[in-house]
């Protein structure tokens, strides 16, 4: 049983049951803690307190304050996907086929190993599969393995600032037919390369970044990282001829990434 916080402005400490479960100094990145040895029996309430102390002046830009963006109470088996453990690249990308290499962390907490069967399914957007991977591992006690699968895509839809084309990676973790954990992240299909005589290439095609400066909050809406707005803020920039981003001056929400 996980916390996941996604931001609290500016300094934060968190207890459960009047445990102190830690400290974290910094208002822009994500955070988690690990409540399992301190939650109470089935039938006892729990009591989590989060203290945010945002002193003086801490940004020349209105920076917020207090529980900011997403929080979510995360519930797995003993044997899961880690959190953030679904690195995906594309090292083989033309309009005819790609290859997608997925690295997979997948971690034991029982007390004996666990055989695991890793099941991987790419989407496209219309909800069509494009590939699908899968294989058997032994998670020994205790410990974390890293899983490596390809999916070869045919014909792939790529990925590019006019035709943002994105697939949905789902992995599912199973023991004897049962399901354990599963979690998916959406990416695109794409190559990115650069050098001196035709600058930034995405695809194959030369691409002119003409980016801007873009603060975390929302205007009168304040530092709440609204998933609607969030989007029009990407919306705004997109129809004004922007096809780049600096984040000014620290790491955005994940509700701004999707977007």
């Amino acid at each position: 049983i996980m916390i996941l916080f996604d931001g609290l402005i500016l300094e934060s400490v968190v207890w459960l049951n009047g445990i102190n479960l830690g400290h974290h100094a910094y208002g822009y990145t994500r955070f988690s803690y690990d409540l399992t040895p301190y939650i109470n029996p089935v039938g006892q309430s729990n009591v989590l307190a989060v203290r945010v102390r945002n002193k003086g002046r801490t940004a020349r830009w209105y920076n917020g304050s207090g529980i900011y963006r997403d929080v979510s109470l995360i519930i797995t088996d003993q044997v899961h996907i880690a959190l953030n453990g679904i690195y995906v690249t594309t090292p083989e990308v033309s309009e005819e086929m790609a290859r997608v290499n997925l690295s997979i962390n997948v971690i034991n907490n029982r007390e004996d190993d666990a055989d695991v069967n890793i099941v991987t399914r790419l989407t496209s957007a219309d909800g069509k599969e494009a590939g699908q991977a899968e294989q058997s591992e032994i998670i020994r006690s205790g410990s974390n393995k890293e899983i490596t699968q390809t999916i070869k895509v045919n014909i792939p839809q790529l990925w590019s600032p006019d035709s943002p084309s994105l697939y949905k990676v789902e992995v599912s973790l199973l023991s004897n037919g049962k399901l354990l954990d599963a979690d998916n992240i959406t990416i695109g299909i794409r190559s990115i390369d650069y050098n001196a005589q035709e600058g930034l290439l995405i695809n194959g095609k030369p691409v002119k970044l003409r980016g801007g400066c873009v603060h975390h909050d929302n205007g009168i809406l304040g530092a709440a990282a609204f998933s609607r707005a969030e989007e029009r803020k990407v919306e705004i920039m997109k129809a004004n001829g922007f096809n780049a981003i600096r984040t000014s001056h620290n790491p955005p929400s994940a509700r701004f990434l999707d977007a």
